[in-house]
């Protein structure tokens, strides 16, 4: 969550407080939202802060795994490198004949996209969305064919 001072200039508590003063009010069983707007507005915490405690707290205590949305779906992000243009990654993910040729264990069909930039599939069953962002990056290659 970051530091201990981090937590308390920010909020005006330390986590262990934090914890605390939640287990007191009665946070377990009670629904996200509700946490959340307890915490803004009885003990003025900014958006960002109060979904950060509510996360850590709930981890702390055992009533959310960690990556556990809180509707109980999971999100899962992943990055990589690929030395190709952008442009020629991005059609390899969109075009879907391309697509095909690499994609050999499953199907994604298209959403939406922003040329260049980024799309978005569905997964063959409907269960699982699929969002692609691209960044063209500048990569030096040392002497030895490595970055």
């Amino acid at each position: 969550m970051g530091t201990i001072d981090a937590v308390r200039r920010a909020t005006g508590r330390d986590r262990a407080e934090w914890f605390a003063l939640l287990d007191a009010w009665g946070a377990p069983g009670r629904r996200y939202r509700e946490i959340a707007g307890w915490l803004m507005g009885e003990h003025d915490v900014s958006k960002w802060w109060a979904q950060k405690l509510i996360v850590e707290y709930e981890q702390a205590r055992g009533l959310r795994p960690a990556g556990v949305r809180p509707d109980g779906t999971f999100e899962v992000s992943a990055s990589k490198t690929v030395a190709v243009p952008v442009e020629r990654l991005f059609d390899a993910f969109v075009n879907a004949r391309q697509r095909e040729k690499w994609l050999t264990d499953g199907r994604m069909s298209l959403r939406t996209s922003r040329p260049g930039r980024s799309a978005r599939f569905d997964w063959e069953d409907g269960s699982t969305r699929v969002n692609r962002l691209h960044r063209q990056r500048a990569i030096e290659i040392d002497g030895r064919g490595g970055t």
